[in-house]
């Protein structure tokens, strides 16, 4: 198995993860009631990449897209570009109406279209995502001289963990406000090599990978930690494995891979909207059933309009820019 099968699946696997979020949003949301066993499932293949997911496939992502052109300020652009802009897009109406309701001040809608909302505050409406996306897009060009050899991602790695366990062990009110975006970046430093290793078109050894395998079931089952999640950073990991595993034993179903890639190319957008709509409808509709679902039907609807929105005005852009 070479890496550059997630390569191959990127836009599944986005598919997958987005899917992820939005049936456990629901069930944590609604807290619905289900059977143990489903428990069980879910716990073990309901989430297998989930929000992790994204800043993994994010950093795999980039380390293409920095590498294949090589010029760092129109990579700078371009990612801002496909990150604020949609964003920008998609909350402004939602923040601009609840400033005018009187929900909240002028400032407070600065800080959250600059994302600087969830630094300073933590996390709001699940936007950390967007927050630390764009901490890790600057940190982008040094992590891919960290990362240039297996020692350095190892070191990396160390460090990160070292360092959210000064900031829970010496700032542990600040670190409880950030965990869920903090205690994440490690996927993209991760997602970052192994796109190097499919880049370089590397080989993923069995042994390795049984040994990933076993050490995910051991992990899933036993470990537990207050400060941080490791044995959830291998579960993921290993879950983007079985899902490439699984997707290219189900080559042939086109239908399942449209499906996947149809979630994959908005998964921006209805991970935002979303969000959105569900605090929009928290206090008019009463039955929470009712309530998620609506928003999560919002979202699926205004997906691909604003998506296309967004790329006619970024074209549109870059074709003003060619002319002058």
């Amino acid at each position: 198995m070479k890496y550059s099968l997630i390569s191959k699946y990127r836009d599944e696997l986005m598919g997958i993860a987005i899917l992820n979020v939005l049936v456990l949003h629901f069930l944590s949301w609604t807290k619905f009631s289900y059977p143990i066993w489903v428990h069980s499932v879910f716990s073990y293949f309901g989430s297998l990449i989930f929000t992790e997911g994204f800043l993994f496939l994010s950093g795999f992502g980039l380390f293409y897209s920095l590498n294949k052109k090589n010029n760092l300020k129109s990579f700078y652009i371009k990612r801002f570009q496909r990150l604020l802009v949609p964003y920008w897009i998609m909350v402004f109406p939602f923040f601009l109406a609840w400033c005018i309701f009187g929900k909240f001040d002028v400032g407070e809608l600065f800080l959250r279209l600059t994302t600087l909302q969830f630094w300073f505050h933590g996390n709001f409406s699940g936007m950390w995502y967007i927050s630390v996306s764009l901490v890790l897009y600057l940190m982008t060009p040094l992590i891919c001289k960290v990362i240039k050899s297996g020692v350095g991602i190892i070191i990396l790695l160390m460090i990160t963990y070292i360092l959210l366990w000064l900031l829970y062990s010496f700032a542990k009110d600040y670190y409880n406000i950030t965990l869920i975006g903090l205690t994440k970046i490690q996927f993209f430093f991760l997602g970052m090599w192994v796109g190097k290793e499919s880049f370089n078109d590397k080989q993923i050894y069995w042994l390795w990978l049984w040994l990933i395998i076993a050490l995910w079931f051991i992990s899933k089952t036993f470990i537990s930690c207050s400060w941080i999640y490791p044995a959830q950073d291998l579960y993921r990991i290993m879950g983007i494995i079985i899902c490439c595993l699984i997707l290219s034993m189900l080559n042939s179903l086109y239908f399942i891979h449209s499906f996947l890639k149809w979630f994959g190319k908005y998964t921006l957008e209805i991970y935002i909207l979303h969000l959105m709509f569900f605090e929009v409808f928290e206090n008019i509709i009463p039955n929470i059933y009712i309530h998620v679902a609506i928003a999560i039907g919002c979202a699926m609807s205004l997906c691909m309009p604003i998506h296309n929105l967004c790329t006619i005005m970024l074209n549109k852009h870059d074709l003003l820019k060619k002319i002058t």
